[in-house]
C-alpha cells in the first residue's frame, strides 16, 4: 500500500495543480524515479501526478539500482522470486 506522505511533484502542466509550480496533495503517495539519472532516492507522488510523470516517460517505478539489475545478464527468474514478497509498484 502507497505512503502517506506529502507529493512532491513541482510540474506546473501537471493535471493534478495544472498551473501551479507544487502539489499539496497530502492522501496517499508512491515512489517514482528518474530515468535520466542514475536516481535511488526517488520522489514521492499523489496517485494522479505519479500517472502524469509515469506517461511523460522521464519517471519509473524502479530505481537506478533495480535498472541495474534487471539488465544483468542472469536476472530473469531470480528477479520475479525476489519481488514476490516486495511492496507493490506503481500502484495508482
Amino acid at each position: 500500500m502507497p505512503a502517506n506522505h506529502k507529493c512532491h511533484c513541482t510540474d506546473p502542466g501537471c493535471p493534478m495543480h495544472k498551473g501551479h509550480s507544487a502539489c499539496l496533495n497530502q492522501g496517499p503517495t508512491q515512489i517514482l524515479y528518474r530515468v535520466d539519472m542514475d536516481d535511488n532516492s526517488g520522489t514521492p507522488m499523489c496517485s494522479t501526478c505519479a500517472l502524469d510523470a509515469a506517461n511523460s516517460g522521464l519517471f519509473s517505478c524502479y530505481s537506478a539500482d533495480d535498472h541495474a539489475y534487471l539488465d544483468a545478464e542472469d536476472a530473469g527468474q531470480e528477479w520475479a522470486d525476489s519481488q514476490e514478497n516486495a511492496s507493490p509498484r506503481c500502484v495508482w
